[in-house]
């Protein structure tokens, strides 16, 4: 892990306790997350780490030993998406100070992308081979969104402005929201 504090023009390494520098293990980061000031790490064996400052991480207990792939959130509400199969979540509404029980995707793949409307109206999830699921409220339940892009294509999703969601894949991108 490396921290730049000039917009790149340097970096430095970041000692993860735990995490980096420990000889003997092939602890792998599969995914970031930052709101404000406050940055997640996250990466295989369910290993989630925290900091306000950039420098020093603290682990958080997710109970969960899978590999986290995609974590997002708004306001200390945050889902980890957990890359197994079939794939399963996790939440938090505390910034990762608790995390819920694994709660299993209703497609039958892994989840692989994830977006929340800033507004938290709505929550969407893209599998590899099935289209999005959304859900608009908080402790999700979840339906299929109809879509005409191939999920195998997707490759990024993101949300700003309201309600707004974007998911980009080869054959476009779908715009979900006002």
């Amino acid at each position: 892990v490396y921290r730049t504090t000039d917009q790149g023009v340097t970096w430095a390494p970041v000692n993860i306790a735990g995490f980096t520098g420990v000889t003997g293990t092939s602890f792998v980061l599969l995914t970031t997350f930052a709101l404000g000031s406050d940055v997640w790490v996250a990466g295989d064996n369910g290993n989630v780490y925290h900091t306000t400052d950039g420098t020093t991480f603290t682990q958080q207990s997710t109970g969960i030993t899978k590999g986290i792939t995609r974590m997002r959130g708004v306001s200390g509400h945050i889902i980890a998406l957990v890359g197994n199969d079939p794939g399963y979540y996790i939440t938090t509404t505390n910034n990762g100070v608790s995390w819920t029980a694994p709660t299993t995707m209703p497609f039958g793949d892994s989840p692989e992308n994830l977006a929340i409307a800033p507004d938290e109206s709505a929550i969407y999830v893209f599998g590899p081979f099935h289209g999005p699921l959304a859900s608009f409220e908080k402790n999700p339940t979840w339906s299929f969104v109809p879509t005409v892009m191939d999920p195998n294509l997707l490759r990024a999703a993101f949300a700003f402005a309201g309600n707004d969601v974007f998911a980009v894949g080869k054959s476009g991108i779908i715009h979900y929201g006002n």
